[in-house]
């Protein structure tokens, strides 16, 4: 059996790099709510899982502007698919009536994430873009 101590080291390979694909996402997300805070305090995203399989995990990732406010829907602003083996991360749409997955792009590295994020934020055509400044201007009519 010596030779299946070969599939420990290779699940230990493959788990470390979907933990550190997972973690570059969040990361990320956290950096850029915590810029885009300085508008709206309240401001939240949330990652959470839509499909978690032995294949990998989809993500979708849910912007909530405002979340004391109940007139400001929240608004999912992408899915994003992490192999097993973590890079490339697809970004998309998941629809989880058919389970099906449709990619729009993938990430091989961090700095791809974050461009992708920098130009959604430099778009004022970008739905994180337009949730927010809705989410100011509610903000300030009740203040």
């Amino acid at each position: 059996m010596e030779n299946f101590d070969i599939a420990f080291n290779i699940i230990n390979e493959i788990n470390q790099k979907y933990n550190i694909a997972r973690s570059d996402l969040e990361g990320t997300i956290g950096r850029l709510e915590n810029s885009l805070k300085k508008i709206v305090p309240e401001l939240k995203f949330h990652l959470s899982i839509s499909k978690d399989s032995h294949a990998g995990t989809i993500f979708s990732l849910v912007l909530d502007s405002n979340p004391g406010d109940n007139k400001i829907a929240q608004i999912r602003i992408s899915d994003f698919f992490i192999t097993t083996n973590g890079y490339p991360i697809e970004h998309g749409r998941y629809f989880k009536p058919t389970d099906e997955y449709r990619s729009e792009g993938s990430f091989e590295s961090i700095n791809d994430i974050e461009n992708h994020f920098k130009s959604m934020i430099e778009s004022s055509d970008s739905i994180i873009i337009q949730s927010v400044g809705f989410a100011a201007r509610r903000r300030a009519a009740f203040n």
